[in-house]
């Protein structure tokens, strides 16, 4: 299945994909900062993480040929950012039925 713009953004609001992303980011980050302490603070430091604004950024239809067979995939993606800086992107990644598949977080 193939998607044209106008179906992508669709899909997004059938889906509520960005919405869904920013309850998952959320999930994420507390997850992040309760069992990898240490490492949530390198990437982090001392900012607020209830702080940081979360928006919605890109919707992309993805097609992955490393595999024996196209992998197609949805990704909505949300600009992290904190005093006017960006510090990272969070992509949340669904199959074309909408089912979340998998979740990153990168950062600039």
């Amino acid at each position: 299945m193939g998607l044209e713009a106008s179906e992508l953004k669709a899909f997004l609001r059938t889906h509520q994909s960005f919405e869904v992303a920013k309850k998952t980011f959320r999930i994420y980050v507390e997850s992040w900062r309760e069992e990898e302490p240490e490492e949530f603070f390198e990437a982090f430091g001392d900012i607020d993480i209830d702080l940081v604004e979360v928006e919605a950024w890109r919707g992309s239809l993805v097609v992955n040929f490393l595999y024996d067979r196209d992998i197609e995939f949805v990704s909505a993606s949300l600009k992290i950012s904190f005093d006017d800086k960006i510090l990272a992107e969070y992509f949340l990644i669904q199959d074309l039925d909408g089912e979340i598949i998998d979740d990153r977080l990168h950062f600039e």
